[in-house]
């Protein structure tokens, strides 16, 4: 990610398939930084469908996303998703 090319106000957000109430995200090696109980499920949060911006600190991230068939990452989970993203300015 460029955030001179692609902006300072970035998000990203999990597409799920099923059953999903919420998704749990990672961030480095915060395996816990944000739950989303409602789509669109964002790393950084959203209000009322309307995404919350978020400027990563350059350098090497690794984010995770994993979903879960209750609310709160409560359930059972499903496949954990992993990324690892370059970010510079």
């Amino acid at each position: 990610i460029d955030l001179n090319t692609d902006g300072f106000h970035l998000n990203i957000v999990a597409r799920t398939a099923g059953n999903v109430k919420s998704v749990v995200f990672g961030l480095d090696n915060n395996t816990d930084f944000h739950t989303e109980n409602f789509r669109p499920f964002a790393l950084a949060g959203d209000y009322f469908g309307d995404l919350r911006p978020w400027t990563p600190e350059p350098g090497a991230l690794r984010v995770s996303a994993t979903p879960y068939t209750k609310h709160y990452g409560k359930g059972d989970a499903g496949t954990n998703l992993e990324i690892e993203v370059t970010v510079v300015e």
